[in-house]
């Protein structure tokens, strides 16, 4: 079970008491005992579920941490923009003018210079002294651009609003990046070419991704046993420096089910194996576009296509740019 530094527990547990709710009573609705809280960790869904919880209590998106109050629902319909767009780029530039129509309190920015850097304002007043919801909102739209793109997209850098923290390693596990600490603007950076990549998620995952919430962006350093991990560590294991697809029945024979199963099993998690293809070619291609100089044609060779013309309509499918297009704007 994935585990989360017990101190968000207590911070969460102390903002309830200040807006009149009995912690007492949060404990035994979402069934963890008081004396989990003097360990160090707690399984996920203890967290998950206070959350959720405080979500329906306060009737507020940011849980009455913001100065004023943030309609539920608003980063479900700033999602949804995410998704329907051409790239991450436009996708999240689209996603935060929802917050500017919706909300005076919560202000983000997406600037694009030698890296890709989303800027957070965040009206909290005297409602955040541990700074709950900065960590949680840059944590939410990272994880959450990461889950769009079916991509890791790591931090190069995390700029948080406040003094290094005596435990400054629980923010160096959730960021996983250089922190500079007492910042004016919290941000977090990351490389720009991972702007040009498409969507890959649906509405109905988007809805799915929303039930979940908040655990996919809680949970953090958790091996992935999904059945598309499993998938990809099998292909990763047997290619070398050109991407090899086996038959499915292979990859069945690997994980020790039927092929209908399996086929079955990636549905249920809102993928398949020709997207587990795209997803592998895509990041292939873009990783030797930006740190090769091989042809576009050795490059089409290496990820399986027969020739370059049919790696170029894939591409631009995946990105909106050619190979070519994308390398010139993307090569170090």
């Amino acid at each position: 079970m994935a585990q989360i530094d017990t101190h968000y527990i207590n911070l969460l547990l102390r903002h309830a008491e200040r807006l009149g709710f009995s912690s007492e009573q949060l404990l035994t609705r979402i069934k963890l005992d008081r004396e989990s809280l003097n360990k160090d960790t707690i399984d996920l869904h203890h967290s998950s579920a206070l959350i959720r919880r405080l979500w329906q209590n306060t009737d507020d998106e940011q849980l009455k941490f913001c100065a004023e109050p943030v309609k539920r629902g608003l980063f479900y319909m700033a999602a949804k923009q995410a998704i329907y767009a051409d790239c991450l780029q436009t996708g999240l530039r689209e996603a935060f003018k929802i917050y500017d129509l919706a909300t005076n309190v919560i202000h983000i920015t997406l600037n694009v210079d030698n890296h890709a850097v989303i800027n957070l304002d965040i009206d909290t007043g005297d409602n955040d002294p541990d700074h709950f919801m900065v960590d949680f909102t840059l944590s939410t739209w990272h994880r959450f651009s990461c889950w769009l793109i079916g991509s890791q997209i790591p931090l190069l850098k995390t700029g948080l609003p406040f003094a290094k923290p005596e435990q400054s390693m629980r923010y160096e596990n959730i960021f996983q990046s250089s922190i500079d600490y007492s910042q004016a603007t919290p941000s977090i950076a990351f490389d720009k070419k991972y702007l040009a990549f498409r969507s890959i998620r649906s509405r109905t995952e988007l809805r799915d991704f929303i039930r979940r919430s908040p655990s996919d962006i809680l949970e953090i350093n958790v091996k992935d046993h999904s059945f598309e991990a499993r998938v990809k560590a099998i292909i990763l294991n047997i290619s070398s420096t050109d991407l090899t697809f086996p038959p499915f029945e292979y990859l069945a024979s690997e994980i020790i089910t039927s092929p209908q199963t399996l086929r079955r099993k990636l549905k249920a998690e809102g993928t398949s194996y020709q997207n587990i293809k795209d997803i592998l070619r895509r990041d292939r291609c873009i990783e030797m576009l930006t740190q090769s100089n091989q042809t576009i044609a050795d490059i089409a060779f290496s990820v399986g296509f027969t020739e370059t013309a049919a790696l170029t309509r894939a591409f631009k499918r995946w990105t909106g740019l050619t190979p070519q297009d994308y390398r010139t704007h993307f090569s170090k």
